[in-house]
């Protein structure tokens, strides 16, 4: 078997990439911190709208901000 067939029918090693649960969410939310927000409360059907609002106006001032503020509340356990 060659390295191509390998990868492509198993990976190498233990045949199996293991990617967290919440790995999307994390990529989405340091990409665009609101957008990452707007997900977190989109699964908590909307409990608290001012956090997206607050994180919209902490990453417009600056995205350090919004992105410490979005990661802050995030719950990738769930």
């Amino acid at each position: 078997m060659t390295a191509f067939e390998r990868l492509m029918y198993g990976g190498f090693g233990y045949g199996k990439i293991c990617v967290p649960k919440g790995l999307p969410q994390l990529i989405l939310t340091i990409l665009f911190p609101p957008a990452g927000v707007f997900y977190e409360e989109y699964k908590a059907g909307f409990p608290n709208v001012t956090r997206i609002v607050m994180n919209f106006i902490l990453t417009a001032l600056f995205y350090f901000p919004g992105l410490i503020h979005a990661l802050s509340g995030m719950s990738c356990y769930t």
